[in-house]
């Protein structure tokens, strides 16, 4: 065999080492299907064969073929020569270690809530306050002849009259000219000034001597409504004191120069109770009755 065939076998031998090799067992040799033959140890036959000494011979060349054409070494004398490395041993499989035994949980006691008291019984309805009708009253600044003719009126209609003043007439002479009028005749019911009041059919009414609307003390005296008759305070700026001091609404009985005026049986339904706080009644013919049945309409409409 020439050098170039021992040249080839070896390349030929390599190849097949590198393909798997089926799992079989030689005799002599213990191999795995996971360990391939060491390419070291073909290498060392090479290096014999091609050794002058080497005791490999033709014998050698022979399981050199064979290696090439089966893939397996075949026993020999010579086998020696192939180290074959073994698999290591599988590891051990460990032992599983139990978990210590827990313990049981301890079961926790649900607190009982006592039940919610029960609800209070409804409350009964309470009614509605009884609605008491506001008495009209009535106010007089200025006793001349109006407002003596306007105390008459309200007399006779049953209308309450709480207050009087005039700062230039003295309370004794307020009685004797309001019994006796010139043109009216003689006051029927009874008339006296008692305990500094004016007493009038057991009527009592205060009587002030305040010079200026705003120090009268209407409301004092429950803020009525206020005829104003002195013929002084005829404008609404004027006549505005009197809402100052506690009059509810003003009545003025002379010509206004701006405060609306009305006439019974005419426009008294055109009264705004909203922004009408002080009116003007024509009273030029002395209708003082009719000043009277304007404040009832003018209270009727404030409800």
């Amino acid at each position: 065999m020439s050098k170039r065939d021992i040249v080839l076998t070896n390349v030929t031998v390599v190849q097949l080492l590198r393909q798997p090799c089926p799992a079989e067992t030689t005799p002599g040799i213990q191999t795995s299907p996971r360990s391939p033959i060491n390419t070291n140890t073909f290498m060392n036959l090479d290096s014999h064969w091609k050794h002058p000494s080497s005791s490999l011979g033709p014998q050698g060349l022979w399981h050199q073929r064979e290696v090439r054409e089966t893939g397996r070494l075949a026993p020999s004398s010579q086998t020696h020569h192939l180290l074959v490395t073994r698999a290591p041993p599988p590891p051990e499989p460990k032992a599983q270690v139990e978990p210590p035994p827990q313990p049981k949980p301890t079961p926790v006691k649900e607190e009982i809530k006592p039940p919610p008291p029960p609800p209070p019984p409804p409350r009964p309805a309470t009614p509605p306050p009884e609605i008491v009708a506001r008495e009209l009253t009535v106010g007089i600044n200025g006793f001349g002849r109006i407002g003596r003719l306007v105390l008459r009126a309200c007399m006779e209609k049953g209308v309450k009259v709480v207050a009087v003043n005039d700062p230039f007439i003295d309370p004794e002479y307020m009685v004797y000219m309001y019994k006796y009028d010139s043109t009216h005749g003689r006051y029927k019911g009874s008339v006296e000034f008692r305990n500094g009041q004016l007493v009038v059919d057991n009527n009592e009414i205060s009587v002030y001597q305040c010079k200026e609307p705003k120090q009268i003390p209407w409301r004092a005296v429950g803020s009525p409504y206020v005829v104003e008759s002195t013929g002084v305070y005829l404008s609404i700026e004027a006549a505005s004191d009197h809402i100052s001091a506690g009059a509810q609404r003003v009545v003025i009985s002379a010509p206004s120069p701006d405060a609306p005026t009305f006439v019974m049986g005419v426009n008294e339904n055109d009264y705004n109770p909203g922004s009408m706080n002080i009116v003007r009644y024509d009273n030029e013919y002395g209708y003082s009755h009719r000043v009277v049945d304007l404040l009832c309409h003018m209270f009727s409409r404030d409800k």
